[in-house]
């Protein structure tokens, strides 16, 4: 059996000691990392810095067809990202928002929107609640977005369903994501592009291995 892990920059490491400018090897210190550690099980990293949940969710449909006896664990990142591929490359790209180039600039003025923002990714993320659920795999989810249960504004009766069925599986660190749950222990979080680092990873472990959710 092998533990799994999706996500964006905060799963794959980006900014933790044991990486550098010269690999783009996945750390072995983010909380996924050190759960397998602690039960021997061997680990793999799916996670893409930059990634939205649309290549995460193509991440995981690719692994769990053929491995449905590991551990998935997943991070859902924040939902104004836009992944998409060139034709005739088949290679991942995203753009975020804070990207400064003609892409960036043309989506988020023409194309973005909080309400399709958030139906496509409640979309995505029960997309991969279904298949890993057909699949019976052990799997947990965590997310950054609160945007995904918000209730007020940007909703519909489509949208508070989907949001009904996926909540029971998705979870925060005391109703917090990672970045803030990880501010409001203390914990070091880097200057630059602010990740949490490896203290906030080890305690993650802890926080998820104490609340039964791996």
């Amino acid at each position: 059996m092998k533990l799994k892990s999706f996500g964006c920059s905060f799963i794959f490491g980006t900014e933790l000691s044991d990486i550098t400018n010269r690999t783009k090897k996945y750390s072995q210190l983010t909380w996924p990392a050190v759960i397998a550690q602690r039960q021997g099980l061997e680990y793999g990293c799916y996670a893409n810095p930059g990634s939205g949940n649309l290549q995460i969710l193509n991440n995981i449909l690719d692994q769990v067809t053929q491995h449905s006896s590991d551990i998935y664990m997943i991070n859902w990142t924040f939902v104004n990202r836009w992944d998409y591929m060139y034709a005739g490359n088949n290679q991942w790209h995203s753009v975020l928002p804070w990207d400064q180039h003609e892409r960036a600039e043309f989506y988020y003025r023409h194309f973005q929107a909080d309400y399709t923002d958030k139906l496509n990714n409640l979309i995505w993320i029960n997309t991969a609640v279904q298949a890993l659920k057909a699949a019976d795999a052990k799997f947990c989810m965590t997310y950054m977005d609160q945007l995904l249960f918000e209730s007020k504004w940007n909703t519909s009766p489509g949208i508070a369903q989907l949001q009904q069925k996926i909540a029971p599986h998705l979870h925060l660190f005391d109703g917090l994501n990672f970045v803030e749950w990880s501010q409001r222990n203390g914990y070091a979080i880097s200057p630059e592009y602010h990740h949490p680092l490896e203290q906030a990873h080890s305690a993650a472990a802890d926080y998820l291995l104490d609340h039964s959710l791996v």
